[in-house]
């Protein structure tokens, strides 16, 4: 900025010198071209200057200080008084940064300002200065760092996208019972069909589009935005007849009232979508009441005629505070007896979760809900089901409510990782199925994974030694062209030279350690006892995401902080005291964190399986049933980095994904056309194909599979 304002002040002394001299046949041009040059200089100034306020920093001096002498200072000027208190005012600096970003970020009417969402904040910003104060990372750090790992991510799969059928038929057998097993039709009593059938493909996708329908409008609109037929199927639900549909409504006895006719008024476009989506009748549902508190959730308790059940959905993460509940990630007893057993016979669950897992099952006990539902279906059984975040309350209410009510079976759709401890996957096993899809990084996510990933981060940008704005302009080049039909080839992950490339597949943090930065964290790593520097973590060969983690790993790296243990302000050495979490607390407090004690991995497969005497369908745009395989829950214990890890997440991808699958369990010998599942459309059969199977053939390419 000095040299522009010299600048600036030469080319107004040449306007004066210019404005004397009259006489130059040129003094005009001149003149004119020392005003835009002066022009441009005051613009570029004024830029300059706002921009300098805009990253004005009023703790720069402070982080400036602590990085120069935990990070890059070679000489040791502090004392170890003067190093404490920098840490310690570092990460209450950092703290109080973080209070303030989740509190705007996750602002909510209902409950500013009480005392539990302070809590929550205080703790969950804490979380946040862990995993961030101690690397000096920028945004284009961490882009670069996630394409790494997304190059890592690939390879760890074996570079497929998709499951080969090959390995799937190598590696897997058919699993003929639970969903693929035909429907009984002896069975006549609602309570002994869910005993004998409730693992069925039939169950778990009329329960996905519950689960789905529960969102509302959002994910409906969302996926449908210009899309006339969506909207005239919502606007066809409306009633000018009908009240207002509020956030709340009650009707145990008759079922709830249609939505009113406005769109923008109360809930009526919310409610419009749910009973589109869910292809129920008003008078189905029961109670409908959207929640925008900490530890509670929205929930809605229908009956459904066609799996002859009672059941009670909870809708998964919509608004703040549902995210702040997902971040409250301890682990904590989810029973009160829990709390006075020895800790290896404890129930341990997702802190936040259990919270709001009581105060629902206290709320449907006090209210007797299913109790009033019984009295319009006495012969109906109890079922709970719900999403992402819904899908953890579930899980952790099924313990809850199964004693009082013991046929009871629990569904959660793309459940979160750090759930549940081994007790509670053991003790529901024979009552909540999971299900997750794909590449969905919410099922892989718990305070171990993430600390991994980090690590895996810090490792990448320590070994990747090109300049990164030559990598990141070559990727955002790619980016665009590749939307061209002439460079639709162009490759999809970033290139890397051998070396580089043989230490992101087997990463070791000792590779790190040798950089002039990792120094200064290779010495304090026996400080970290909870992970290690380098683990053994992939099968050797025919990797795919069906099959390449290593099920005997259970121990993921860990990254050291850039100072002693005897530097730790009272917030890292006793962070209970002061309610507040650090990555260490969550670790030791949630050992072995697991999503559930029943898992189905939805799979995407590259092609349908060679038949022999059939011929595979491959019309253009055909994507054939995907598979569905009972998995080890290890194989959910390391994050990948991939484009489709937020979209196989999605409400709508997990229920069109079973929507697929049911029609290839059910009918092998047809090719379906699948409506992505928004507003209701039954699957189309391609007409003129049709494969004729023998049962042997059934059997063997069953899509239903477990590992060998």
């Amino acid at each position: 900025m000095t040299l522009e304002l010299i600048s600036y002040i030469l080319a107004i002394l040449g306007i004066t010198f210019i404005r004397q001299d009259l006489s130059g046949a040129d003094t005009f041009s001149s003149f004119v071209a020392v005003v835009c040059w002066c022009s441009i200089l005051i613009f570029t100034i004024v830029c300059e200057i706002i921009d300098w306020i805009r990253h004005y920093d009023k703790d720069g001096k402070l982080k400036y200080e602590f990085y120069e002498t935990f990070l890059y200072d070679e000489t040791d000027k502090k004392t170890e008084k003067e190093k404490r208190e920098l840490v310690k005012d570092m990460r209450m600096m950092a703290n109080s940064h973080w209070q303030n970003v989740l509190a705007k970020k996750l602002e909510s009417p209902e409950d500013n300002g009480s005392d539990e969402k302070k809590d929550a904040l205080n703790a969950v910003s804490a979380i946040f200065v862990d995993l961030f104060m101690d690397l000096d990372l920028t945004k284009s750090d961490v882009a670069i760092g996630l394409l790494l790992l997304r190059w890592q991510s690939d390879k760890w799969i074996g570079g497929h996208g998709r499951v080969p059928a090959e390995y799937i038929l190598e590696q897997t057998d058919p699993a003929l019972k639970d969903l693929a097993a035909p429907l009984d039709p002896k069975l006549k009593n609602p309570f002994d069909k869910l005993e004998k059938e409730w693992l069925h493909i039939s169950r778990l996708r009329r329960y996905s589009h519950f689960v789905n329908a529960s969102y509302g409008w959002v994910y409906y609109y969302a996926d449908n935005p210009c899309d006339c037929v969506a909207i005239n199927r919502l606007c066809q639900k409306l009633s000018c007849s009908n009240p207002t549909t509020t956030r709340k409504e009650v009707d145990l006895e008759n079922g709830i009232h249609s939505p009113g006719g406005c769109c923008c008024a109360g809930r009526n476009l919310y409610l419009a979508a749910f009973i589109e989506m869910a292809q129920l009748e008003p008078k189905d549902i029961l109670y409908f009441e959207l929640v925008n508190k900490l530890y509670s959730a929205s929930i809605m308790l229908v009956i459904d005629d066609l799996t002859e059940a009672i059941v009670l959905i909870v809708r998964g993460t919509l608004s703040g505070d549902d995210v702040l509940v997902d971040m409250v990630g301890a682990g904590e007893p989810l029973r009160d007896e829990d709390r006075n057993l020895p800790p290896k016979k404890q129930m341990i669950g997702h802190a936040g979760m259990c919270r709001t897992a009581r105060t629902i099952v206290q709320h449907i006990l006090e209210q007797q809900l299913f109790e009033s539902a019984r009295r319009l279906r006495p012969r109906y059984p109890v079922v709970i089901c719900g999403h992402s975040l819904g899908a953890g309350l579930v899980s952790l209410m099924s313990v809850l409510l199964k004693p009082h009510y013991p046929e009871l079976k629990a569904y959660a759709f793309s459940p979160p990782g750090g759930l549940m401890n081994k007790n509670i996957a053991k003790a529901t096993r024979d009552y909540l199925c999971s299900v997750s899809y794909g590449y969905d990084c919410v099922g892989r996510m718990s305070s171990r994974t993430i600390e991994d990933l980090r690590a895996r981060i810090f490792h990448a940008l320590c070994v990747y030694k090109k300049p990164k704005f030559l990598a990141l302009g070559k990727e955002i080049c790619r980016m665009f062209l590749r939307n061209l039909p002439c460079c639709c080839n162009l490759p999809k992950i970033i290139d890397l030279d051998e070396e580089t490339g043989s230490k992101l597949i087997d990463p070791d943090m000792n590779d790190a350690f040798k950089t002039p930065i990792g120094l200064k964290f290779k010495p304090y790593l026996k400080d970290r006892p909870a992970g290690e520097s380098k683990i053994d973590r992939l099968v050797p060969n025919k990797r795919s995401l069906m099959r390449w983690k290593n099920p005997q790993c259970k121990t993921l790296l860990i990254l050291p902080r850039p100072y002693p243990r005897s530097l730790y302000p009272e917030s890292l050495v006793d962070p209970v005291k002061v309610n507040q979490y650090t990555v260490d607390l969550m670790i030791e407090s949630f050992l072995e964190p697991i999503p559930s004690g029943r898992l189905l991995h939805i799979l995407e497969v590259d092609q349908d399986f060679q038949i022999s005497g059939i011929q595979p369908y491959k019309k253009r745009g055909y994507i054939p049933p995907p598979i569905a395989l009972w998995t080890n829950e290890q194989t959910f214990n390391s994050l990948l980095v991939h484009p489709k890890m937020f979209f196989n997440h999605s409400p709508i991808y997990v229920s069109t994904a079973l929507d697929r699958l049911y029609c290839g369990i059910m009918h092998p010998e047809n090719v379906y056309k699948i409506h992505v599942n928004t507003w209701h459309k039954d699957p189309q059969v391609v007409k003129g194909v049709e494969r004729k199977l023998t049962p042997e053939d059934k059997e063997r390419y069953c899509r239903v599979r477990k590992l060998k």
